[in-house]
């Protein structure tokens, strides 16, 4: 596991920000990492995130330690996805393995499960050194 996936899989909660009716909205909320750094996390139908993700497909998230200096945390920028059957399931896995009090809403219809694949990734971590930023292109 690489510094930046093993960071991510460290931290329990993450940022989301969206495109909502022209307004650019964010919202706390957990999340489970999959293979190639995939995303996923609940929300409610006819939700904020929800009507974002409709008319904006581009999301981007933050992931990071709240402000310490060290400073150290992770933008991503990628494209969200609503899922279902197979990946539904194993997603549901992911997050209530993270987060064992989901374990009984996933019946609510009102539930649904995103993916973000990311495009780019940013990684900040002054233990390199003040200011010490990378950013990548997420090849698939």
């Amino acid at each position: 596991m690489n510094e930046l996936e093993q960071y991510i899989k460290q931290r329990r909660s993450m940022v989301l920000a969206t495109l909502v009716d022209g307004e650019v909205r964010a919202a706390t909320t957990g999340f489970a990492v999959g293979d190639d750094l995939a995303i996923y996390f609940q929300m409610f139908r006819d939700s904020v995130k929800h009507r974002g993700i409709a008319q904006h497909r581009q999301v981007s998230l933050t992931i990071d330690d709240g402000f310490t200096v060290p400073m150290r945390g992770v933008e991503v920028i990628g494209i969200a996805n609503i899922i279902e059957g197979a990946e539904r399931q194993m997603a549901e896995a992911l997050l209530t393995r993270r987060y064992p009090e989901l374990e009984t809403v996933w019946s609510d219809p009102r539930i649904l499960i995103v993916r973000v694949r990311p495009e780019r990734v940013r990684f900040t971590d002054w233990t390199h050194g003040i200011g010490h930023s990378r950013e990548a292109r997420v090849e698939r």
